[in-house]
C-alpha cells in the first residue's frame, strides 16, 4: 500500500479533464435542481432520492473513470 501512495500519489492530469469533469458535475447538479423543483411543485419524495441516487452514481463513474486512466496504469 505504501508503495502504491509513493509512487502513484501526484498522477498528473490535464487541465481538460478537470474542466470536462467539472462541467459534468455541473450539468449533474443542473439537472438535479431542476428535477428537485419540480419534485417540490408536485410533493413528491421519490424523485428527490432518486436524483440524490443519481448524483452519487454520476460521481462514482467520475472517480472510476479518473482511477482506470489516470491512476491504473498497468500497460
Amino acid at each position: 500500500m505504501s508503495r502504491l501512495i509513493e509512487d502513484e500519489m501526484f498522477v498528473p492530469i490535464s487541465s481538460d479533464s478537470i474542466n470536462d469533469i467539472s462541467n459534468q458535475v455541473t450539468s449533474v447538479k443542473e439537472t438535479v435542481d431542476e428535477v428537485l423543483k419540480g419534485a417540490k411543485k408536485q410533493g413528491i419524495k421519490t424523485i428527490k432520492y432518486m436524483s440524490i441516487l443519481l448524483l452519487l452514481f454520476t460521481v462514482h463513474a467520475i472517480v472510476g473513470y479518473i482511477y482506470y486512466y489516470y491512476v491504473n496504469e498497468d500497460d
